[in-house]
């Protein structure tokens, strides 16, 4: 199909193939997020076949809901604010929300702790004006009842790896599985990054004060680390894991972890742990960085050609083509020559531009990763890397050439700067029952990354 997207994406897809929640489900539903009971109770939601949106009427007919027709659902850290918006503004038929940024992450389906209503999600997300913004002052709800083939986005980079529902707890009742239930055709979009570098990139701009000070910041980050990784292994590794030997070697791996976003624990105490932000500051949250544990519980709801996973250096040094690839993903129609909905993003769309856009640095900190610690997270998300690289079919998620070039430490000053490099890709998760089918692009040697 053009722009090396793989066959199966832009296809029809129905809501007869939703998978029913099992009664364990539906009782843990009922305990945690009893607000949702009536709306699973009623799903498939009505949705009116006129709408490329999956919507539907409430109030006798006189109000128009509509799900986000994608989820831009990981990870943070990952230029995702500046992809949200050039999604936004790269096609016709794709409604900002608002300025961009304010209405990003609703933060709905993991972190809705006042049990805020469906309708009142989309309505207070998607339905406010956009007045004073640069825009023509209609919401995406609004633009939809006008032009029944318009789609909006959540850019919640949450919803894919938070172990939450509705802001409880529990990981047995995860955010897909209601997603699924009540949305059974949403598509989902996850930007990934080398994990290392995402980890460093989350502490520079978490944590300002202490990364500005260039004598304390690489020793603060590296006690972060490390407790990290105490955290995972006392909590979250299978007892008398095998392999892990030899200096620097850890109990986790794709293997062996347990708990981390579905299921239990494995200490006293621990269920807890990995949500408590007070404990677990920037530079410590070394989960975040398991992409593969989160993509195979995703995988295990949804069906392969409703996810696509894209790495960030491939959108950094050709975002035209990574928009184009979205677009067929989604099912929509080329950019017709002349634009996008708001005018372009400021990378441009549709050939008009080829890299990421410049936008403000992620930090002023010019500290620098220490080289031992740098290695030590390697090594570490080594075995994970590799899985994702194998689950996917594309080496470039495993992050190898990074590990050679960055191990004298690293420090990514800006987030969305353009790296030049024409040899990151995407990977959607398509054809076969055990791998996820990668596309075009394979893995070529990067330059160094600053």
């Amino acid at each position: 199909v053009g722009v090396g997207v793989g066959v199966g994406v832009g296809v029809a897809l129905s809501n007869e193939t939703t998978p029913p929640m099992s009664a364990q489900q539906r009782g843990f539903l009922l305990q945690f997020a009893p607000h949702l009971r009536t709306l699973v109770d009623a799903s498939p939601l009505p949705f009116d076949p006129q709408y490329r949106s999956p919507c539907w009427r409430e109030r006798g007919g006189k109000e128009l809901l509509c799900m986000p027709y994608l989820y831009l659902a990981g990870m943070p850290k990952c230029s995702t604010s500046t992809l949200f918006v050039e999604i936004s503004n790269s096609h016709p038929l794709i409604a900002p929300n608002c300025d961009g940024f304010r209405h990003k992450e609703p933060q709905w389906w993991t972190r809705n702790t006042d049990n805020r209503s469906l309708p009142s999600y989309l309505k207070r997300s998607f339905g406010t004006r956009c007045d004073g913004r640069g825009q023509d002052g209609d919401s995406p709800l609004t633009r939809i009842n006008a032009s029944p083939g318009t789609v909006f986005v959540d850019g919640s980079v949450q919803l894919l790896w938070e172990p939450k529902l509705h802001g409880t707890e529990e990981h047995r009742l995860l955010a897909p599985d209601v997603l699924r239930v009540i949305q059974p055709t949403a598509r989902v979009l996850v930007v990934l990054r080398d994990p290392t570098d995402r980890l460093w990139s989350e502490f520079t701009w978490f944590s300002k004060r202490q990364a500005r000070n260039e004598a304390t910041a690489a020793e603060t980050f590296r006690r972060r680390v490390d407790a990290g990784l105490a955290l995972l292994e006392r909590c979250h590794c299978l007892p008398g894991a095998s392999g892990a030997q030899g200096a620097g070697a850890h109990l986790c791996t794709p293997e062996t972890i347990t708990g981390v976003y579905r299921g239990a624990a494995t200490g006293p105490g621990c269920e807890r742990a990995l949500q408590n932000d007070m404990a677990n500051p920037p530079g410590s949250r070394v989960w975040i960085g398991l992409y593969i544990v989160y993509l195979n519980e995703w995988l295990s709801v949804f069906p392969r050609q409703q996810i696509m996973v894209l790495e960030m250096r491939f959108l950094h040094s050709n975002l035209a083509l990574a928009l184009a690839q979205i677009h067929v993903f989604m099912g929509l129609p080329p950019v017709p020559s002349g634009g996008g909905s708001g005018g372009g993003g400021a990378g441009g769309f549709g050939g008009q531009g080829t890299t990421m856009p410049k936008f403000v640095p992620v930090s002023s900190s010019t500290a620098r990763m220490d080289p031992k610690t740098n290695e030590v997270l390697r090594r570490f998300y080594g075995p994970f890397n590799r899985a994702l690289a194998e689950a996917t079919g594309n080496d470039v998620f495993r992050w190898e050439v990074a590990v050679a070039e960055s191990s004298g430490g690293t420090s990514h000053q800006h987030e969305h700067r353009g790296h030049g490099s024409t040899a990151a890709s995407s990977a959607l998760v398509g054809a076969g029952p055990n791998a996820m089918t990668g596309l075009a692009h394979r893995a070529q040697r990067p330059p160094r990354t600053r």
